[in-house]
């Protein structure tokens, strides 16, 4: 080996879960990591969990040249950001449990990563970068699609304390959301409005005269609208304490969502609902509430 040799660099440790209770935020100093530190250490405190707040920074060398940072946010250059913010929340909430990790690399595999194991991960909608607004930024939208755990994406503006609402059919995914949705409001002392949206795509041939062979629209909708109203009567009878209501309604599940969600403390959606492909990381229903919700929205998944 010449002398000019670079010698291969060291491994990076990877990130690590504190337990199966743990919540899981990212970090990378824009105001709305900020808010969705704040978000995660509430939620740490209410599940009596530790919170490991991770920064991921993708090599300094190649962030000037693909645009990662926007041109008046200079990108973190040590780890002094997480650990100042880590000891913030410490101080903040007395007897938490919070530990701090920084890490060269892709944000969202990072943060896949350390999903892995854990209760929860929370990030923010969008952080440092060019695209500003209500889109969803591409490290939030593959850590919701690609974690193993449930995931909640935060979004600016002042925490409301409405209901925790929760889109619900029959599907096991729903299920997973309402049940996500219920601890939830029984640990914050909120009330869930289940939205139950029974529509049928455009183009179906609705007219079909009903027959031995083929059931009418009405019944099949109708049939779907008791067992989703069983299945959430089922649940809610586990959570005594919380309020829960069903809202039915004959539109497109992302509109009445939307319409719901206006005045929620969380929006709480299934990785997958009925007209799910299995090959899919994220239904339609829960990428059209994630990328247009102006609250928080958690994606429920059990552990993988």
């Amino acid at each position: 080996m010449s002398s000019s040799s670079t010698p291969a660099p060291a491994p990076r440790p990877a990130v690590t879960p504190h337990g199966t209770s743990g919540v899981i935020v990212g970090f990378d100093g824009s105001d709305l990591s900020r808010q969705a530190l704040a978000w995660a250490a509430e939620e740490a405190v209410r599940r009596t969990a530790p919170l490991h707040v991770v920064q991921v920074v993708p090599d300094l060398s190649l962030s000037a040249a693909y645009g990662i940072f926007a041109e008046d946010q200079p990108p973190p250059t040590a780890d002094s950001d997480v650990a100042q913010a880590a000891e913030e929340v410490r101080a903040a909430h007395e007897g938490l449990a919070v530990t701090s990790q920084f890490l060269l690399g892709r944000p969202a595999r990072e943060l896949v990563r350390a999903s892995l194991g854990a209760a929860l991960v929370v990030v923010g909608a969008h952080g440092h970068g060019r695209l500003t607004g209500k889109l969803l930024g591409s490290v939030s939208q593959q850590v919701a699609a690609h974690a193993h755990s449930s995931v909640v994406i935060v979004r600016g503006g002042e925490p409301r304390t409405g209901p925790v609402v929760v889109g619900v059919d029959t599907s096991p995914g729903a299920s997973m959301a309402l049940d996500f949705a219920l601890a939830h409001a029984a640990r914050s002392g909120s009330p869930v409005l289940a939205v139950h949206a029974a529509y049928v795509e455009p183009g179906l041939p609705l007219n079909v005269p009903p027959g031995f062979w083929v059931r009418s629209e009405d019944a099949a909708l109708e049939e779907e609208a008791e067992a989703t109203a069983a299945a959430v009567d089922r649940a809610a009878e586990r959570y005594p304490d919380v309020t829960v209501t069903l809202n039915s309604a004959r539109e497109h599940p992302v509109e009445a969502l939307l319409r719901a969600a206006s005045g929620a403390s969380l929006v709480v959606v299934g990785s997958r609902g009925l007209g799910g492909f299995t090959g899919l990381m994220l239904g339609s229903v829960s990428q059209g509430v994630l990328s247009t919700a102006e609250r928080p929205v958690a994606v429920a998944r059990t552990a993988r």
